[in-house]
């Protein structure tokens, strides 16, 4: 019944000589820490929670069914299409309050103690659902999701990035995305999320050496919308032409003053450029410095000729002593773009 479902996986990318040892585990405020296999000052912290994200007190869960009917203008006046797209974003939510708790405590006893999440090498995910049929019977399914918004999973592992948050964006096909909006209707839907983040770490064998030790970080979480309450977040159209999705917002994410990248990086500037509608370069600025709380913000390409193209950004680094440093243009095809630099 599935038709396609999609998922933007971004992974983060530690230099070879860094990785977390898993029997050195050990809870400050509340995050569970691990020690560096050879430098005793950095801690790494282990993934938490996975929650619906709220952005203006409103969660970011939108469910769009469109029916296409076809026309004697068009020569298909006996076609009938329907389509669903459910479009869900989670996050580590409080994550950053839990981490600076967890730096200050560390660095009461290390001044210079450093605090990295766990390096990621997969993110697996399954969203499971479970609804009542036309005929008043429980039906379940589970979607696997396994691509990276379109993009093979080793092309995104280029791009690097954190996994504090995740955007899915999943559609059906005809009688999977009725089903949908009924149950959302009735609130009869219950949908849940699964997830495995693959972490790559060392471990000493039997004669001393280090190797590669992998774990698996498991859990779930309950998404929860009623269409009652956030009717503009689900939308049924009838429409008298082909059926595209189109999305012209982009989450742009910079942590490197949230992850110690540098004390002498002051600020960060990446420019955006994509293709207007009419054919022309356009290119939007973002500004992230050390004095700022927000680790994300939203460019809306409203004049962009299609967000299924891909886009091109570079970024621009500032340093208290050090030469500015501009990267090359970078092509990036996806709806979150992190900036960050991880290098320790």
């Amino acid at each position: 019944m599935i038709k396609f479902c999609t998922i933007l996986v971004i992974l983060f990318v530690n230099p070879a000589f860094a990785a977390p040892v898993w029997e050195t585990a050990e809870i400050v405020e509340g995050m569970t820490l691990y020690k560096d296999h050879q430098d005793d000052s950095i801690y790494y912290y282990q993934p938490v929670q996975y929650q619906l994200t709220e952005r203006a007190g409103e969660p970011q869960l939108y469910y769009y069914l469109y029916r296409y009917l076809g026309t004697t203008e068009t020569g298909d006046y006996d076609a009938f299409k329907v389509s669903g797209v459910l479009s869900v974003d989670i996050e580590q939510r409080g994550i950053a309050v839990q981490y600076m708790r967890a730096r200050t405590a560390l660095r009461q006893a290390q001044p210079h103690a450093v605090l990295r999440s766990v390096p990621v090498t997969a993110f697996n995910a399954r969203l499971n659902y479970v609804g009542i049929d036309d005929n008043d019977k429980e039906v379940s399914g589970s979607i696997d999701a396994t691509t990276a918004n379109g993009i093979e999973g080793q092309t995104a592992a280029k791009n690097g990035g954190l996994w504090n948050k995740r955007q899915f964006t999943i559609g059906f096909e005809p009688l999977t995305a009725e089903l949908f909006w009924k149950n959302f209707e009735e609130e009869n839907l219950q949908i849940s999320l699964s997830y495995g983040v693959l972490s790559s770490g060392k471990r000493k064998n039997t004669e001393g050496a280090w190797e590669n030790d992998e774990r698996e970080f498991g859990n779930s979480t309950g998404i929860l919308v009623s269409m009652q309450e956030y009717p503009d977040h689900f939308v049924r159209t009838e429409t008298w032409q082909q059926m595209k999705r189109r999305r012209t917002d982009v989450i742009v994410s910079c942590y490197d003053f949230f992850e110690d990248a540098s004390e002498e990086l002051y600020r960060v500037t990446v420019e955006i450029r994509f293709r207007t509608i009419n054919d022309q370069d356009y290119i939007e600025r973002l500004r992230f410095t050390d004095i700022d709380d927000e680790t994300d913000r939203t460019v809306s390409f409203k004049l962009a000729r299609s967000m299924e193209e891909p886009y091109f950004y570079r970024v621009t680094r500032l340093y208290k002593t050090r030469p500015t440093e501009t990267t090359d243009w970078v092509e990036h095809n996806g709806l979150l773009l992190d900036i960050t630099s991880y290098v320790l």
